[in-house]
């Protein structure tokens, strides 16, 4: 398909690719396999689970299947020479938006935020996003880029 061979050339090209969409969290990590989004020859998906602004992500490995596998250090995949892939649901990301006071009506200071950091490094694919949400999404990839 057009979609993956855009993928599969822009990843070639050192580019970071994602996806932010309505769909539930099962289907887009479907789709993310499917189109060449995530390859599971060199890439592991987890679920990112939001516990506290004073606390990392919880990574949840899953299997081909997308049933949880366990907890995983992100780190750890790194030494496997395998990346990781987090995939976040809009509950998740609604408590991360309520506990940071995230608006579009203001700036959003990713240094202030290792959280924000760490999602705009880890987290490639979002699911059942609301059009606020994405438009958020999309300024903290701006915001963590462009430093």
């Amino acid at each position: 398909s057009a979609t993956k061979s855009t993928l599969l050339n822009l990843k070639s090209k050192d580019f970071y690719t994602g996806m932010i969409t309505g769909d539930n969290i099962n289907t887009a990590i479907s789709i993310s396999k499917t189109c060449g989004l995530v390859d599971l020859k060199q890439e592991d998906i987890a679920i990112c689970i939001y516990g506290s602004a004073k606390a990392a992500l919880k990574y949840t490995l899953i299997n081909e299947q997308g049933d949880p596998i366990g907890d995983i250090d992100p780190e750890s995949r790194k030494h496997m020479g395998r990346r990781l892939v987090g995939a976040m649901d809009n509950k998740n990301f609604q408590k991360i938006q309520t506990d940071f006071g995230l608006d579009l009506n203001k700036p959003i200071n990713i240094k202030e935020s290792p959280v924000l950091v760490e999602i705009a490094e880890k987290v490639r694919i979002f699911a059942r996003m609301n059009p606020v949400q994405k438009a958020l999404i999309v300024i903290i990839f701006k915001e963590f880029y462009r430093n």
